[in-house]
């Protein structure tokens, strides 16, 4: 997932600063109740991550999966996987 640029692997292209910013979109909309777009932007940054063949450092998978429990707890299974 792309959810920290702190430690995470990234191109040239500048991949860790869009990380951040998807980072701060999925935590500022879970925070305004908007957790489909929230996990949708989850689904496209693991994508994201995918294509790029970047990685996160096991230090940040706490974090990483603190976001998403945030989102999930909100959203059903169906709709958590479907957004």
């Amino acid at each position: 997932m792309c959810i920290l640029a702190s430690s995470v692997s990234h191109d040239s292209n500048g991949a860790s600063s869009q990380c951040a910013g998807i980072k701060h979109g999925v935590i500022l909309r879970s925070a305004l109740g908007q957790l489909q777009p929230a996990a949708r932007l989850l689904g496209a940054s693991e994508a994201a991550f995918e294509y790029m063949g970047a990685f996160h450092q096991p230090s940040d998978k706490p974090e990483i999966d603190r976001i998403i429990e945030v989102v999930r707890a909100q959203l059903d299974n169906t709709d958590f996987q479907t957004a």
